[in-house]
């Protein structure tokens, strides 16, 4: 067991609990190890369905007091206060559990962090709340010092409205500017534009020759929110999208208007449509996904092409046209499913696989460009953990941005996406990455 690395120290100091306990308690680990009272679990759901909400229960401790009434629990990385959550412990049976669960789960080694599970399915649960954990393996950092938790205050622990607030801008006012919203002018709605942010730090709005000053939460509460992208119409500069809104209402948009407002839904509607390549629509290259096929669920005939239902490892199921699949997908898929490439339908793929086989050698060429690939997204992971680390402050607006932008990079590999930062970040970071950075943040 190792004494508190620098993230977990940083987030607990973050937390409000002094350097001078956190430096005793140091002291009497280095004394001895039976003064340890922080350890990595395994994060696991609850088995009895027995658990109060909102509490946890740590294995290996069974009905003994050892654990103080709450624990501290986080999950690397950790970057920023809400990162971590302040959970009460069961320590004695509860009410609604049976003598048998309780008397099984107390027997169990340790190692295990047993959440509670929502009543409300709805709601987020526990580890969703702990930096976007989960339960496929996910080991969770949990502190039972009791001195430690007792100067974690919920004054400094948790979020204030004003600290909320300032989240939200900082998620999206880079690209509030150029936004369209939907806002009253003397009691009608209109179709507005965000022109600019004033030195006072409210935001101009304009529709035609109609102005007004708005705060940036007057802004996102009248803001519609886009549920779907239904059609377009037009060409080149004449582009239009019919979008659906939160209130259901259908309105077409122009797109040099609401490819800067929502770059990645519209990129995603290009990509679906297979537009990527057509004039007007070539910018949205910088924003599609890098998700990768999990598998052809079917296939189709489409009036004269054959179309698979193809699942995304994001979860997207899509329909696609066979011939933009990769030919060995859809020769495993055509496998599996014992469809005859004699068939006029299929004819092509059993000349596309004979080329392939041809091919080999270009295989391994995009296997080596795929490893430098990931060998510049793991120097862009390590420029942006150390930004973070640099801001040393874990409350500073700038190291807040720099460690949301360093756990969104971990993911990029797996679900695919760009990090995104403010202008002034992200200029720090492209200029001492050369120009690989690039590939991984959204243009803003």
């Amino acid at each position: 067991m190792s004494y508190l690395n620098n993230m977990a120290r940083n987030l607990l100091l973050g937390c409000g609990v002094p350097e001078s306990i956190l430096e005793n308690y140091a002291d009497e680990c280095k004394i001895s190890s039976d003064h340890l009272c922080h350890s990595s679990f395994m994060g696991v759901s609850d088995c009895t369905s027995s658990l109060p909400e909102g509490s946890v229960f740590l294995t290996g401790f069974g009905s003994s007091k050892q654990v103080s009434h709450h624990v501290f629990v986080t999950r690397f990385p950790c970057t920023e206060q809400k990162d971590g959550l302040l959970l009460p412990v069961i320590s004695e049976k509860p009410s609604a559990m049976s003598e048998e669960n309780w008397n099984f789960i107390c027997n169990m080694h340790f190692g295990l962090i047993m959440f509670a599970s929502p009543l409300d399915q709805g709601d987020m649960s526990l580890p969703e709340q702990i930096a976007c954990g989960d339960l496929d393996g996910d080991t969770y950092f949990v502190c039972w010092n009791s001195e430690i938790i007792s100067n974690m205050t919920s004054s400094s622990y948790k979020e204030s409205d004003e600290d909320s607030s300032v989240d939200l801008t900082e998620e999206d006012e880079c690209n509030l500017l150029k936004a369209a919203i939907n806002t009253n002018f003397g009691g009608k709605m209109c179709d507005a534009t965000v022109v600019e942010k004033t030195k006072e730090g409210s935001y101009l709005v304009k529709s035609g020759e109609l102005e007004k000053h708005m705060s940036y939460d007057e802004i996102t509460e009248e803001r519609e929110i886009l549920v779907d992208i239904c059609s377009h119409r037009g060409k080149g500069k004449s582009i239009e999208i019919e979008i659906l809104w939160g209130n259901e209402v259908k309105s077409w948009k122009k797109m040099h208007q609401i490819k800067n407002e929502m770059p990645n839904e519209v990129a995603e509607y290009a990509r679906k449509k297979n537009l990527l390549c057509q004039k007007g629509w070539e910018w949205a290259n910088t924003y599609v996904r890098n998700s990768e096929i999990v598998e052809i669920r079917d296939h189709r005939k489409e009036s004269s092409l054959v179309e698979v239902e193809v699942l995304y490892d994001d979860g997207d199921l899509v329909w696609e046209p066979a011939k933009d699949i990769d030919v060995d997908i859809l020769a495993l898929y055509v496998q599996l499913k014992n469809i005859n490439l004699n068939k006029k339908d299929w004819m092509w793929l059993k000349s596309a696989i004979c080329e392939a086989k041809r091919n080999w050698f270009g295989v391994v060429q995009d296997h080596v460009c795929n490893v430098e690939y990931l060998s510049e997204h793991s120097k862009f992971v390590k420029k942006l953990c150390g930004k973070f680390k640099k801001r040393g402050d874990i409350t500073n607006k700038d190291s807040i941005k720099f460690g949301r932008a360093y756990k969104h990079a971990l993911e990029i590999i797996k679900h695919g996406g760009r990090v995104s930062l403010p202008q002034h970040l992200r200029d720090e970071v492209v200029s001492s990455t050369s120009t690989y950075a690039d590939k991984f943040l959204k243009t803003v």
